[in-house]
């Protein structure tokens, strides 16, 4: 696991992708790299499934989110068991974590949207702009500081700054709430549920109070000294 894990990830995913980890390493050859191009064909299953498969195919890409969210601790769980963490491999996890998730936001609007639900593309295309925004200023952040793109950095970020009791307990619920691994499980259940378009509401609501989070993790800390524009 990683320190930036979420309830989630912990108590659901975690289990589920040590496993498959533990059984993937015992292919001889087996590298990171492998385990990212596994989520990615997941990734082009789900949008594939959602544009195409009507209600049908709404749930089967509600549960090939869910497992691309699973699948995803593979590859990171391979490279640390075998020592081949990387800045490369780390960014190439990352750019492939933001694909999965807009085309997942983007394939369910389709889905319902040609089911006319008419709504569904207007949600969508709010939470995506502020999406891409929050991760254009991670992404100029991340290049600047270290030379490649890393979600986790803003995860460690504003942790770090908001360190009281309180605080640490509503950071910790806004974190739950922002990540893509509890809202992989909350879209499933949603669609289960029969009602798919309150999960584009939900994303709608998120996406603004997540990039709250990137503006204040990215702040330059007061007195803090900003050698080449980055904070210390």
């Amino acid at each position: 696991g990683k320190p930036t894990d979420g309830v989630v990830a912990r108590c659901f995913n975690r289990p589920i992708s040590r496993r498959l980890s533990a059984a993937l390493l015992r292919m001889p050859g087996m590298k990171p790299v492998h385990a990212t191009i596994g989520t990615a064909v997941i990734a082009v299953g789900m949008f594939v499934a959602l544009i195409f498969g009507g209600r049908g195919g709404l749930l089967a890409g509600a549960l090939l989110f869910h497992g691309a969210s699973v699948f995803d601790g593979v590859d990171g769980e391979i490279a640390r068991a075998t020592f081949r963490t990387s800045r490369a491999g780390a960014a190439l996890d990352s750019a492939i974590d933001v694909v999965t998730n807009v085309a997942a936001m983007l394939g369910m609007a389709i889905n319902l949207a040609l089911r006319g639900e008419r709504e569904a593309l207007a949600l969508v295309a709010w939470g995506i702009a502020l999406l891409l925004l929050g991760l254009a200023m991670i992404g100029r952040r991340s290049l600047r500081e270290t030379g490649s793109f890393n979600l986790d950095g803003v995860k460690h970020r504003y942790r770090g700054r908001f360190s009281a009791p309180g605080a640490t307990r509503l950071m910790t619920l806004a974190t739950l709430g922002t990540s893509r691994d509890f809202c992989a499980l909350v879209y499933l259940a949603l669609v289960l549920a029969g009602i798919p378009i309150f999960g584009l509401y939900l994303f709608a609501v998120v996406t603004p109070v997540w990039i709250l989070f990137v503006f204040a993790a990215l702040a330059p800390s007061r007195g803090a000294p900003t050698a080449h524009g980055g904070t210390a």
